[in-house]
């Protein structure tokens, strides 16, 4: 149930804190925990048994061994690569 697993802490499976459950995504295709990081953010992934193989109920905690990339895709990014903030994109307008 999903008030079960609101709160738990989730960890890769090489020990990683990931951050904490804070709802289930009931979505048509998969469910998704949204899942709050320590900085605020909020990384989403998928429940499968491909990347969650391990959920404790007793020990409140959620074991993740995600995809290379799934995480990152929460972490911030550099607008260019000069690190200034202002993009390098062109804009074409039609």
């Amino acid at each position: 149930y999903d008030h079960q697993l609101v709160g738990l802490r989730v960890l890769t499976v090489d020990g990683r804190e990931i951050g904490t459950v804070a709802d289930m995504l009931h979505l048509p295709t998969q469910d998704l925990f949204a899942v709050t990081r320590p900085d605020g953010r909020e990384a989403l992934i998928p429940f499968v048994g491909e990347i969650v193989p391990k959920v404790d109920l007793k020990e409140r905690t959620v074991l993740v061994d995600p995809p290379p990339g799934l995480l990152e895709l929460t972490d911030p990014q550099p607008d260019s690569a000069d690190g200034d903030g202002d993009s390098d994109a062109q804009v074409v307008e039609p």
